[in-house]
């Protein structure tokens, strides 16, 4: 006999039905939000005036405050949909940075002088302890202090692999005659956005060392073409360099061609940079978001010369102008592609820490940043 089985959550005359199969909803576009910069030249030329003056007339002690001051405007200035960024560090955490930082090179110097195998010290035990510590505590620093509607980012790279990326890739380079370079700058950029955080949302680099090596195998086959030329021109067919620099003079030619190294020095770099620079931040992704840098290489090397210009003939006047200038168009050429939206992007809590590793970064004049 067979049994029959009652579904009691179906009321009795009702035909029950199979569940619909759920329809995949097409991908959302993303949506693009452009940065943008606010400041103006003669806002920051009375701050930095301000900042020149004090530290000249405080030998030195109020640079922390000088420090902050920079760097709140330019946080301040810097505007994502309507929204500005923040800057927390606090002067004295930056000045007893600096004063241990002062303290340590001090000691250093006292030992040199009266102990022969300080330096051997130094560059066998100190360095390779001491410079991933800096390293790290700086890229902490940095981006705990900076935020974006009150979200605070983080780092949280470790110092084993800023002992291999600042130490062993870069003795790496330099034993390589620079074929490990391009390797080695990959691997740093991927360690910076990789190891950042905006709140609980991470950072991800999605780039290849292609990208870093393509760049540069151009640079340098495009400069030993010019020196190839270059030397054809001087020495012609008859191979006696010195009868045409009698005919020209030693003093004209030797100015001549330091001007032109150094011309062509400025536009490769700026080139390199800028090439760099679209492919790294085009490929770095916030979560599901991603960046997208358009930075045109004429209009760097226009805005590049003319600062160099205006500045050597101001005598340093023009440098808030200049840098105003150069901060507004490369924000005015990054946006952030947002699938889900900014608010999207939740806060995490972050430890404090102190200051002493990003300033003695800062005192080495190493460029840590994003």
């Amino acid at each position: 006999m067979a049994t029959t089985t009652l579904d009691l959550h179906t009321p009795v005359g009702v035909e029950r039905r199979a569940p619909r199969a759920q329809v995949e909803q097409p991908a959302q576009p993303a949506q693009r939000h452009p940065f943008a910069f606010a400041g103006t030249a003669r806002e920051y030329f009375g701050i930095w005036v301000v900042n020149i003056t004090l530290t000249f007339l405080t030998l030195g002690i109020y640079s922390a405050w000088a420090k902050v001051r920079t760097q709140r405007y330019f946080h301040g200035n810097t505007v994502l949909e309507r929204a500005t960024f923040g800057y927390h560090a606090r002067p004295l955490q930056i000045l007893k940075g600096r004063l241990i930082m002062a303290c340590a090179l001090a000691a250093y110097l006292a030992a040199a002088s009266f102990v022969p195998w300080a330096d051997l010290v130094l560059y066998l035990v100190i360095l390779p302890l001491f410079v991933p510590w800096i390293m790290v505590r700086a890229l902490r620093f940095s981006r705990r202090v900076a935020s974006y509607r009150h979200i605070h980012f983080d780092f949280t790279g470790t110092k084993r692999e800023a002992f291999i990326i600042y130490l062993l890739l870069s003795f790496g380079s330099v034993l390589s005659v620079g074929f490990l370079y391009p390797y080695a700058a990959y691997r740093l950029r991927r360690y910076l956005v990789e190891q950042s955080r905006f709140g609980n949302t991470e950072f991800r680099f999605v780039g290849r060392p292609s990208g870093f090596y393509a760049p540069y195998v151009y640079v340098v086959g495009l400069a030993l073409a010019v020196i190839v030329i270059a030397l054809g021109i001087l020495f012609g067919t008859d191979g006696k360099p010195l009868a045409r620099l009698r005919v020209y003079g030693t003093d004209s030619l030797v100015f001549v061609s330091v001007a032109v190294m150094l011309a062509a020095f400025l536009v490769v770099h700026t080139w390199l940079k800028t090439r760099i620079e679209n492919y790294a931040w085009s490929h770095t992704q916030l979560g599901a978001d991603r960046f997208e840098l358009e930075l045109a290489f004429g209009r760097v090397l226009w805005i590049s010369i003319t600062n160099l210009l205006a500045t050597v003939a101001s005598a340093g006047l023009m440098i808030p102008w200049a840098r105003v200038r150069l901060a507004r168009y490369k924000l005015s050429r990054l946006s952030l592609l947002s699938v889900a939206g900014l608010d999207g992007h939740l806060a995490g809590s972050g430890e404090a820490i102190a200051a002493t590793g990003e300033e003695l970064g800062s005192a080495l004049d190493l460029d840590l940043g994003m």
